[in-house]
């Protein structure tokens, strides 16, 4: 506010500019964390943009669109399919762009506050100097804002899609830690055709990882050349797998707001279950507990070092999910189950389904021991 005003006592309308600058300095300072600034930033953006809507849209009366006539949409029509596409496609001359991604990125332009904010102005002043027309230009601005968000925002989607630039859903999984337990998770993963990202730390997990086939991160997933590099595309899940409590909390709270607490998966170590009340981290940080409260790290480590395998079991009215823990009895851990729409889910011990008739179960077996 005070760059503002300092800058607009000096020249007038250059306070806009100035706080603009202001915002770029601060930004890119070392060792300034912004996010606070950002989130109340975002909140408060929200509630001026909302009552600066109001304030300008009350200024309009019905009679305004009509009077506009229907050769208005000739202009919208205008800035959709010909202002817009011509700024895209030659201000993207030289990039690294795709025709496909030049055109979505040309559909899509909805105009917004600014619009609004602008030609309010330019009426106001038009208006004083007694231009005919005038009391025109704020409708109009207000049916290219209502045109282009409602059609962009129906159209976009479909679009998207159509052109092959839509993100897929977000249903893979980033799993921190590539070691043993990391990558057979990951494999099982990937042979239900779901997108699986390892990252690590460790060079030897990762070169493990990627003679599997397995796509990877080589760094620390929290850093911030992770947060710029690491594709996170399709991705909607997260497992820590690293061993390290600590590591697996930091990891969850910094994909928290990424993923959402309901899509943040942790399996603890045997050591975490041994610590008492003032020593254990609180639950309320860490991600659900895979396959079981009771199932942890070592353990499924130590049944892949004693050979045990993947199996996939389909279940069915006779023999349902209390036969199939029945044979397997202690020589199983369910890991993953198949819904009757395979749709794959993780097996946490916070599930509030349980595998049925026409479902599919993914267990570590030892087959071995089984009769």
């Amino acid at each position: 506010f005070v760059a503002f005003a300092l800058s607009e006592t000096m020249l007038h309308e250059s306070g806009l500019l100035a706080v603009t600058i202001f915002g770029m300095i601060v930004a890119n300072q070392r060792g300034v964390d912004v996010d606070d600034i950002l989130d109340f930033k975002e909140s408060l953006s929200l509630l001026l943009i909302s009552g600066l809507f109001i304030v300008l849209a009350a200024r309009i009366d019905l009679a305004g669109f009509v009077a506009v006539g229907w050769t208005s949409m000739l202009v919208v029509a205008g800035i959709i399919l010909i202002a817009r596409p011509i700024s895209v496609f030659v201000s993207s001359i030289g990039s690294d762009l795709s025709l496909s991604e030049k055109t979505i990125i040309a559909w899509i332009g909805p105009r917004g506050i600014v619009c609004a904010a602008v030609a309010a102005i330019f009426a106001l002043r038009l208006e004083q100097e007694g231009a005919p027309g005038a009391n025109l230009l704020v409708p109009l601005a207000f049916l290219v804002i209502i045109s282009t968000v409602v059609l962009q925002s129906l159209t976009a989607k479909p679009l998207a899609g159509f052109l092959g630039v839509r993100d897929p859903a977000p249903s893979g999984y980033l799993i921190i830690g590539g070691g043993r337990v990391g990558r057979m998770i990951a494999q099982t993963l990937a042979v239900n055709d779901v997108r699986v990202v390892i990252a690590d730390s460790d060079w030897d997990h990762i070169s493990q990882a990627r003679m599997d086939g397995i796509e990877t991160y080589f760094g620390n997933p929290i850093s911030d050349h992770a947060d710029r590099y690491l594709d996170l595309s399709g991705i909607g899940n997260l497992i820590s797998l690293s061993g390290r409590a600590n590591f697996d909390v930091l990891t969850a709270m910094h994909y928290r707001r990424e993923f959402g607490s309901e899509h943040l998966y942790e399996l603890p170590t045997s050591a975490e279950g041994k610590q008492n009340g003032k020593h254990r981290i609180g639950k309320r940080l860490r991600g659900k507990h895979l396959f079981g409260e009771d199932v942890t790290h070592n353990q499924v480590l130590g049944h892949l070092r004693d050979n045990w395998v993947t199996k996939e079991t389909g279940l069915t009215v006779e023999f349902g999910l209390e036969q199939y823990l029945e044979k397997y009895a202690d020589k199983a851990v369910i890991l993953f189950a198949i819904d009757t729409s395979d749709r794959l889910r993780l097996v946490t011990g916070a599930d509030d389904w349980r595998p049925d008739a026409g479902w599919k179960v993914i267990s570590l077996v030892d087959d071995s021991e089984v009769e």
